[in-house]
């Protein structure tokens, strides 16, 4: 049973990387992948403090009390 629960857990679509890119890419960031056989896999993900836009979407607003 137990030889069950591991082959079920390493099965999968291959999707998840590549929809987890999409989403790390559309905020502004990139992920970094390193595999080494034998040791494993390391993936790096980096984001940007600020959402691609917001600093423009900031400036762009009408402060309160003007208008």
């Amino acid at each position: 049973m137990g030889d069950n629960q591991a082959q079920a857990a390493t099965k999968g679509t291959g999707l998840g990387l590549a929809i987890a890119r999409e989403i790390v890419e559309a905020h502004g960031g990139q992920i970094v992948v390193e595999s080494r056989v034998g040791e494993g896999t390391t993936f790096v993900v980096t984001l940007p403090v600020e959402a691609p836009g917001a600093r423009r979407r900031r400036e762009t607003k009408t402060p309160e009390g003007a208008g």
